[in-house]
């Protein structure tokens, strides 16, 4: 059973308590493997991001395990037959060379951070974008970020009141030439997100798959069936009008099912 230590989530053996909290109770394995594992995948990016922006205080995060803990949910990314989980891929995005983040302050501003953990300055064209998750409203603007080597930098910033930071809305940040993975913020707990209704149109090409999202699509997971097989990336969002291309390797493209995030749209 991958992502789960225990089906049952009644008492803190379980993780009931974060899970109301986080995604909220899953009725069945389906969403307890999705729920589990997006809540790894959130807590261990948004780690490594707070240490990296830190720079040069610190540097980011080793990672390494003899053990495990129990009860509770697993630490470990990758399950008994070496396949990544979910926490893998989004550990990997925030620990690229060069990486950029979100950070809300306690006054409620939005910050862009830029982390820079090469050898030579760092300086991205990126395009953040403020938007809602239906499509109504999206804002973009292109910045400069710029890093020195080994040091994180504030590359662009809103003030409390000078975006909306709701159920409703986003922010992203992206690299056309790929330089740096793409990052998002949302400003509520996973259960109480709106994301409105959403499809994916999957194609299969020789060893890849193509991903297109019509609405806004949250924690796209493609299965991984075969022992060994690999992706080029998993477990991400995108926005309306987005499409990925994912290599794969060691399985036909046309085998595998692409999961949308099991998660019932709460009401208003």
């Amino acid at each position: 059973m991958r992502g789960a230590r225990r089906l049952s989530v009644e008492g803190p053996d379980g993780g009931g308590e974060l899970l109301a909290v986080t995604t909220g109770l899953p009725e069945g394995l389906d969403q307890y493997i999705a729920f589990t594992q997006a809540v790894q995948a959130e807590g261990m990016a948004f780690g490594i991001e707070h240490y990296r922006r830190r720079q040069p205080h610190t540097a980011g995060a080793l990672m390494w395990q003899y053990n495990d803990v129990w009860p509770g949910f697993t630490w470990s990314i990758v399950d008994h037959d070496a396949i990544p989980k979910s926490a893998y891929y989004t550990a990997r995005r925030a620990s690229a060379p060069v990486a950029l983040s979100f950070r809300s302050t306690s006054a409620g501003d939005l910050e862009l951070w830029s982390a820079n953990n090469t050898r030579t300055p760092a300086r991205l064209d990126v395009d953040v974008e403020l938007g809602a998750f239906d499509g109504s409203d999206r804002t973009a603007h292109r910045v400069t970020a710029a890093a020195a080597p080994g040091e994180s930098a504030l590359v662009w910033s809103r003030t409390a009141g000078e975006y909306a930071a709701d159920a409703h809305h986003y922010a992203w940040a992206s690299v056309a030439d790929g330089t740096a993975p793409s990052v998002r913020k949302h400003f509520a707990e996973i259960k109480d997100l709106r994301f409105g209704p959403s499809s994916l149109d999957v194609t299969a090409e020789p060893h890849a798959l193509r991903i297109r999202a019509t609405g806004y699509a949250y924690m796209v997971r493609i299965e991984q069936p075969e022992v060994g097989m690999r992706l080029s990336d998993n477990a991400f969002d995108l926005r309306d009008g987005d499409e990925v291309v994912i290599q794969v390797a060691g399985a036909d493209p046309a085998s595998l099912k692409v999961l949308a995030f099991p998660l019932p749209q709460p009401t208003d």
